[in-house]
């Protein structure tokens, strides 16, 4: 089953399987971060969209950035100003 602290945890600052047999935050945005980097040498000089869940893309973008784990929620929502959860 799903951990029910799981999105108190990562807002908390730690690094949870969602589940006993889950990734952690950073096993996603590591795996994530690959998926992106094959995508951008796909598609050089053009724009493409990446669909996801938001835990797996706010850690991908920031592994992808070179950025810790614990840095993703800095990352905006589009068109706004809010901070993700």
């Amino acid at each position: 089953g799903i951990d029910p602290t799981f999105s108190e945890g990562l807002r908390a600052g730690r690094d949870m399987r969602r589940s006993p047999e889950g990734e952690t935050a950073t096993e996603t945005g590591a795996r994530t971060a690959v998926a992106l980097a094959d995508i951008a040498a796909a598609h050089t000089d053009q724009v493409v969209a990446v669909v996801s869940h938001g835990v797996a893309l706010r850690q991908g973008i920031a592994a992808f950035l070179g950025w810790g784990w614990d840095q993703s929620p800095s990352l905006l929502r589009v068109g706004g100003s809010q901070r993700m959860p």
